[in-house]
């Protein structure tokens, strides 16, 4: 299906019944809808899911300038707008977190959780030194091969299984352009640096695979130890994208999470009647 954004058309699909509790998928750097297909047929039975693909990625519109959050987070709104969903959960993965953690700030009143998948929290900015490193690499990465540039962007820690190796390979990185992988990921490494300076307010939940990247790794310990209220899991057998390399695993901490929200507002809203 189309939605016909201010700025392009953007792809998306929708599953589920209308009235179900919704949640709405955001997909990592270069990728697309597809990465969570398992997702969106697990969840359908209880949930109206919403996949789409970012500006820039899959079947949506290319954006003339750079990636840019802002405009990314304002077609996720005027998505969820379009469908008549007023609040839901978001989940995103690796820069998709990144982009839930964006939206869950700047819209907290459209969002009633915020799933973060392989990525690193938007409100500690990261360290300026890491930042320059991080950006010296990827200036340097335009002189290398697309073959080469390849095989780090499906590096051993990113995907477990046959399958997620190769949507890495064939959609991410065969899908787009070296200069527009790299120019995306430059984006992702300056809004890191710039945050949003203080955690979301939604609840919580923060997910990696057992055999992620050691920094993302170190980063979502730290980051569920500063927020007393959040949620950690570790999805055994999984690398970066753990949602399709364990993806039962991963949808039981989803689905129970997601309950346990749903239970917890459903308290609160019978005190406030009662108060």
């Amino acid at each position: 299906m189309i939605y016909e954004s201010p700025y392009g058309k953007v792809h998306y699909d929708v599953y589920g019944e209308k009235d179900a509790p919704a949640i709405v998928f955001i997909h990592g750097l270069g990728a697309d809808s597809r990465c969570f297909i398992k997702q969106a047929a697990h969840f359908r039975r209880n949930h109206r899911v919403v996949v789409f693909d970012l500006p820039n990625h899959g079947r949506s519109f290319r954006m003339h300038g750079r990636f840019d959050y802002d405009v990314a987070t304002a077609v996720l709104l005027g998505l969820l707008e379009t469908l008549g969903i007023e609040r839901c959960s978001v989940v995103g993965v690796s820069m998709g977190g990144h982009l839930a953690q964006y939206a869950g700030n700047a819209a907290p009143e459209c969002f009633d959780a915020v799933v973060d998948v392989g990525s690193t929290p938007l409100h500690r900015r990261l360290p300026r030194l890491t930042f320059y490193r991080l950006y010296a690499i990827l200036l340097v990465s335009y002189l290398l091969p697309i073959t080469l540039l390849i095989k780090m962007i499906a590096g051993k820690d990113r995907g477990k299984t046959e399958a997620s190796q190769d949507y890495i390979i064939r959609r991410i990185a065969g899908r787009a352009g070296k200069r527009d992988i790299l120019s995306m990921a430059k984006v992702m490494v300056r809004n890191a640096r710039r945050g949003i300076g203080k955690p979301i307010r939604q609840p919580l939940l923060i997910i990696h695979g057992e055999n992620d990247q050691k920094a993302v790794r170190i980063a979502a310990e730290r980051w569920h130890a500063s927020i007393p209220d959040s949620r950690y899991h570790i999805i055994p057998r999984a690398g970066h994208v753990a949602n399709q390399d364990n993806a039962r695993r991963f949808n039981e901490v989803l689905e129970t999470f997601l309950a346990a929200v749903r239970k917890n507002e459903e308290a609160n809203h019978v005190q406030e009647k009662t108060a």
